[in-house]
């Protein structure tokens, strides 16, 4: 966090934590109409292999956008993606559907784009991924279920 190269800004970060405690990861426009978002790493200080990822997110509603929440594997650098493995825990992309939505999948060798193994949520009556929402994804020996 915290990058000086334009347009990025150290003084209007779109990645901190709030007086309330919380991550905030904004995307912000730009003067000249460029987006910036943040990305956030944990390749090296964090690993896991098997047990539960969660995360607390609203998502924006907007058309052209693509919010994510995902996992990679820490071997990225030497066997590249796909083989390194993916979690997506949420992503959406484009605007909401009726009902509104999110999709949990997993990718790896041999099961990318259209062929990756997945799941879309389907949010009941009157919830939308603009509201606050928990996702999950359990990992387990030969299972991978989306919560």
């Amino acid at each position: 966090m915290g990058a000086d190269v334009a347009p990025c800004s150290r003084a209007n970060p779109n990645a901190y934590v709030g007086t309330d405690g919380y991550l905030h990861i904004v995307a912000q426009r730009t003067a000249d109409g460029t987006y910036t978002l943040a990305r956030l790493k944990s390749q090296g200080p964090f690993s896991f292999q098997y047990g539960r990822f969660e995360m607390r997110a609203h998502v924006s509603e907007a058309q052209g956008l693509w919010p994510a929440g995902w996992l990679m594997g820490n071997n990225i650098t030497t066997v590249g993606w796909p083989a390194c493995g993916e979690q997506d825990v949420l992503e959406r992309v484009n605007a909401a559907r009726t009902p509104d939505w999110n999709e949990g999948s997993i990718h790896g060798t041999g099961f990318t784009g259209n062929s990756g193994l997945g799941t879309i949520f389907n949010f009941p009556a009157g919830q939308t991924a603009a509201d606050w929402h928990i996702y999950g994804m359990i990992w387990a020996t030969g299972k991978m279920p989306t919560t």
